[in-house]
C-alpha cells in the first residue's frame, strides 16, 4: 500500500530597498521610526521584517559632562545618544590655548551613559569633551 504525501516548496525572496534620507531638523532626544507591513493575501501565514537604519552626521550641541565619586576614583559620564563623537580631554592649565591631552582610562557604558574613570593625583585637572 502506497501512502501519498504533499510535496511543498518553500520559496523565500529577500528584497531589500534601501534608500538614503537626509533629516535636517530633528529634535533633541529619542525620535522613532515607525513601520507599517502588510500580507499579500488573509490565506498567507507567512510574514518576514528586516529593517535597519544606520544614523551618521555631527550633532550640534556637546553633551553635557557630569562627575561622580567611586571610592577615591572619579566617574566623569556624559550620554550615549550623541556622545560617541567626542573623546575627553583634560588640562592642568586652562590658561595656555588649546592645552590638554586626551585622557587615559577604563571607559565603559552603563545606563545609557558613557563612563570614563580617572584615578586622581596630586595634580589638579581640567575635563572637556572634543571632537577628534
Amino acid at each position: 500500500m502506497f501512502t501519498g504525501f504533499l510535496n511543498r516548496t518553500v520559496v523565500t525572496a529577500h528584497i531589500f530597498y534601501p534608500t538614503n534620507i537626509a533629516v535636517t531638523s530633528l529634535p533633541t532626544g529619542t525620535n522613532l521610526v515607525a513601520v507599517e507591513i502588510h500580507q499579500s493575501s488573509v490565506t498567507n501565514s507567512t510574514l518576514g521584517f528586516d529593517m535597519e537604519l544606520i544614523g551618521s552626521g555631527y550633532l550640534l550641541t556637546t553633551p553635557t559632562l557630569a562627575n561622580t565619586q567611586s571610592g577615591s576614583n572619579v566617574l566623569l559620564n556624559w550620554p550615549v545618544t550623541n556622545g560617541y563623537s567626542f573623546n575627553l580631554f583634560s588640562t592642568t592649565n586652562l590658561v595656555a590655548a588649546g592645552s590638554g591631552t586626551m585622557t587615559a582610562g577604563p571607559v565603559n557604558t552603563n545606563a545609557g551613559q558613557i563612563v570614563v574613570t580617572q584615578f586622581p593625583d596630586a595634580s589638579t585637572k581640567f575635563f572637556r569633551l572634543q571632537r577628534p
